[in-house]
């Protein structure tokens, strides 16, 4: 059951004299929702983007629903939430809340993955994720490393205080990418050791005639880029990929191996997340009492690659529109490709605010 402040329209944290500064949004029918990026529309690490919580406030008390879509994560939906809801002074449920790998979470019901190898992330934390989602056995780079110190032979920490036991004959069944991954070496080395390895066997090494597929291999983000406080953009999960696939081609090239690198990506701009999300919005609103679902969505983000290009393409088996709209305040930069954003404003208050005029033309409230 969900917290009662959840479910009753219009409750905030902040205090009444800024609540009343807020207009209410005056619609026909709430068939009308927003699923926003979090890093460089709401949040800048861990500072809210000026208008984040004006934003948030006016959505909450017109009953207006919202998901969060971010190609982000290393972190539990719940402590995720835990976190932005303290620093937006809102409510946020871990239910609003898509992150970069959520959509992984149903492999753990596959039988055939037994083992798997969670890259990225601080510390333990994609560990506890995975176990979250239902994987019973998760190893991470870490464990292999404190087990065989001479796999990274340049990475400065041995025996990082995270490592846990590794198994004797391990198998991996699959390589997860959760988060950014932190040593870029040491990662790039294992995803290399497990593709060409003898079916997923750590420590083996597959004959150089084997063409057969190697263990499933997902990437959760696609971002080559994101925002954060400094002054220009930052190398993401996308650049760790592309080093990677560059280092595995050059190994495959050196030493005449056949195998062929294959790789499922998820995480914006691709449709499996954004099918996901839309199944989260629909469960949403359904815990929420509501039955009807909405016509339009408004992908409010900051990445012309990934938000607006998704949005755009993303065809919806419910016949819902998908409607992007590009805010100034991440990676973007005027000049920049807009990648045929629907509306380019300067945050994502005025973001809210073109929707909901939007809204009104279409509902013929003005």
């Amino acid at each position: 059951m969900l917290p009662r402040s959840l479910s009753i329209p219009g409750r905030s944290l902040l205090p009444r004299s800024f609540q009343t500064q807020v207009p209410t949004v005056t619609t026909t029918s709430a068939d009308f929702a927003f699923a926003f990026d979090i890093d460089g529309v709401l949040m800048h690490d861990t500072t809210p983007t000026p208008t984040a919580t004006e934003a948030l406030t006016l959505l909450q008390t017109s009953s207006v629903p919202f998901i969060l879509l971010t190609n982000g994560g290393g972190h539990t939906e719940e402590a995720r939430v835990n976190h932005l809801s303290h620093h937006l002074k809102h409510n946020i449920h871990k239910s609003q809340l898509v992150q970069s790998h959520t959509p992984l979470s149903p492999l753990s019901a596959d039988e055939n993955l037994n083992t798997v190898l969670v890259v990225g992330g601080e510390s333990d934390n994609c560990r506890k994720v995975a176990h979250g989602y239902g994987f019973k056995n998760v190893i991470v780079p870490a464990d292999v490393l404190a087990a065989y110190p001479a796999v990274s032979p340049f990475t400065i920490d041995k025996n990082p205080p995270h490592a846990h036991p590794l198994p004797e004959n391990v198998k991996v069944d699959a390589v997860m990418v959760f988060n950014d991954p932190r040593d870029w070496a040491l990662d790039i080395q294992l995803l290399i050791d497990v593709v060409m390895s003898d079916k997923g066997r750590l420590g083996t090494k597959r004959r150089a005639d084997d063409d057969s597929p190697h263990v499933p291999l997902y990437f959760s983000n696609p971002d080559l880029l994101w925002a954060n406080k400094y002054h220009l953009p930052r190398l993401g999960q996308g650049g760790f990929r592309e080093a990677f696939v560059g280092v595995f081609r050059a190994v495959r090239k050196a030493t005449g191996s056949r195998v062929r690198l294959t790789y499922e990506i998820i995480g914006k701009p691709h449709e499996k997340t954004y099918k996901y999300a839309e199944d989260v919005l629909w469960k949403w609103r359904q815990a929420q009492g509501v039955t009807e679902g909405v016509r339009t969505v408004y992908m409010v983000g900051d990445n012309p690659a990934s938000d607006i290009e998704g949005a755009n393409r993303f065809k919806s088996d419910r016949g819902v529109e998908w409607v992007s709209v590009l805010v100034k305040t991440g990676v973007w930069r005027e000049g920049d490709n807009t990648n045929g954003a629907k509306s380019v404003v300067e945050n994502v208050l005025e973001a809210v605010k073109w929707a909901v005029e939007r809204e009104k033309k279409k509902a013929g409230q003005m």
